[in-house]
């Protein structure tokens, strides 16, 4: 699986994500998807820099379906741009239904990953297969802020959340019981990596 765009600092160039899955001798279902991220000239496809991720992408019981480059202005220091890498999942329980995309950043300068498995967007639910759940869904947005820490921008993560269920009212299935709440934290930097705070781990790290 593969996704492409313009490099946002020089639009003479692109930037390609390639996810390739690499398998298990002999057991072809058995694997990992391995990142490389290459910019090359559109004209005549010359490779400016190759940075291939050297730990896997999680697929599991939860599969990777789709990856797609995200090229908002991720400006962690004053002289460097990060780039965003989204990656799109789902579970495959019908009784429990979820998908999840998370966000990784990366450093291509320096040619290593400052943010792993933030999950950006979550939707799951508990359900009778029929109309009967209970459901949630959560939205997160990332907002650069004036901070820095270790000479890296502080990143403010806004999440909304509504939670809701579904019934039957007047022999149609909808949505009833909505509840919205909102959660605020930062990613501060570390020295090697973007930091989610202890107590939104479990909720927010894949």
């Amino acid at each position: 699986m593969c996704s492409s765009d313009l490099d946002p600092v020089d639009d003479s160039t692109m930037i390609m994500a390639y996810a390739q899955w690499i398998s298990v001798k002999d057991r072809p279902e058995e694997g990992e998807y391995y990142l490389d991220l290459i910019k090359f000239k559109p004209e005549n496809l010359k490779v400016i820099d190759h940075y291939r991720v050297t730990e896997p992408m999680v697929s599991d019981a939860i599969s990777l379906d789709s990856i797609e480059l995200d090229t908002a202005n991720y400006k962690v220091t004053e002289s460097n741009r990060a780039l965003g890498l989204r990656l799109n999942y789902s579970g495959h329980s019908q009784p429990n239904p979820f998908s999840m995309q998370l966000l990784n950043l990366y450093d291509l300068k320096n040619k290593k990953q400052i943010l792993d498995s933030l999950i950006v967007t979550r939707d799951r639910a508990e359900t009778d297969m029929d109309c009967n759940a209970d459901a949630e869904e959560r939205t997160s947005t990332l907002v650069m802020q004036k901070n820095q820490t270790k000479k890296y921008t502080d990143i403010l993560v806004n999440s909304k959340i509504k939670r809701y269920q579904m019934q039957i009212v007047a022999e149609e299935c909808q949505e009833v019981n909505h509840q919205f709440n909102q959660q605020r934290f930062t990613l501060k930097f570390d020295g090697n990596q973007y930091q989610i705070p202890q107590s939104y781990k479990d909720e927010y790290q894949y």
